[in-house]
């Protein structure tokens, strides 16, 4: 195992480091802090980490933000229903789907 190397990425003008290890010819240890990111990767699967690195980090930053829950419940009609229409609109989940929805203006 070799020793690990650092690096910073700039995200919404605030740097964030990340380091990676050569673990062997297969696999990387790559640990973010801002991202919860600490695991070993294949190499060939660190390029498409270090493009979507900078999400990971805006979505860790905006889960440590929402410490409340609001609970409610629905028939599974509806809830399918609400599924369906947040696929729909592009949303990978209800909740954010749900969120966004109530927030707007």
């Amino acid at each position: 195992m070799k020793k690990p190397v650092h690096y910073s990425i700039i995200v919404n003008n605030r740097q964030y480091r990340y380091s990676m290890r050569k673990i062997d010819d297969e696999m990387i240890y790559f640990y973010c802090k801002a991202a919860h990111i600490s695991q070993e990767f294949y190499h060939e699967d660190i390029s498409e980490l270090l493009y979507l690195l900078p999400d990971h980090i805006r979505d860790a930053k905006q889960y440590e933000k929402r410490q409340e829950v609001i609970r409610f419940r629905i028939s599974m009609k509806d809830k399918r229903k609400i599924h369906r229409k947040a696929v729909n609109h592009g949303y990978a989940s209800i909740s954010q789907y749900l969120r966004d929805l109530a927030l707007k203006d």
